[in-house]
């Protein structure tokens, strides 16, 4: 079981032995432990684990050596991740890294070509995604990506590389009743909860989406 800490980096608990193994990630870069918010786990198909942590970007870790690789946002190279704040991560079907941030929007890492692409919130456009300021994405059972932000929901189409927005709309019946969506779950019924600020906004039949 991997732990993400407030201020004291990632632990991985054995659940068998009760035995508890601290991994000491960013201290070469005198960085303290009460600095290391986890925002962020993810284990990937080869068995890393990757983590978000605030202010220090992604860190891309193989737990049997203990060695990792760490990037963050770098305002002079466009390589580099968009924002240092990471929030939520997960792995498409050709092993990309995909990367929801705060304030960078969302970042996907090549890991083959060792580079990054962004997407980003546009202000002219209402179908593209819904907002820079993100909080994690998530797949569904269909092969979407549903994205929780600042201002509402986006669900990502990536082989059309479509947005299919969900915004609070006191008009429109069944809608979501917070656009400060914080998480996003589905159940073996594939039913989707809603996490916001205020409240878990919803239960729906993933089959119909949100109508």
């Amino acid at each position: 079981l991997w732990i993400g800490m407030n201020g004291a980096g990632i632990d991985k608990l054995n659940t068998m032995t009760g035995k508890i193994t601290n991994y000491e990630i960013l201290e070469d870069e005198d960085v303290q432990k009460f600095q290391l918010i986890t925002r962020a786990l993810y284990e990937d198909k080869t068995g890393r684990i990757l983590a978000g942590v605030t202010g220090y970007g992604l860190i891309d870790l193989d737990p049997e050596t203990e060695e990792y690789n760490s990037y963050t946002h770098d305002v002079i190279d466009y390589d580099e991740l968009s924002s240092s704040n990471v929030y939520g991560i997960t792995e498409d079907d050709q092993n990309n890294i995909l990367i929801a941030t705060y304030g960078g929007g969302l970042n996907i890492y090549n890991r083959e070509k060792k580079t990054f692409s962004y997407i980003s919130y546009d202000p002219d456009n209402p179908s593209s995604l819904v907002s820079d300021v993100l909080y994690g994405i998530w797949q569904d059972a269909k092969g979407m990506y549903w994205i929780a932000s600042e201002h509402g929901i986006s669900v990502w189409d990536k082989k059309k590389n479509t947005f299919r927005n969900y915004t609070r709309n006191m008009c429109v019946p069944n809608n979501i009743t917070d656009n400060r969506v914080r998480n996003i779950f589905f159940d073996s019924n594939h039913n989707i909860w809603i996490g916001t600020e205020s409240d878990v906004n919803m239960i729906i039949q993933q089959t119909n989406y949100l109508s």
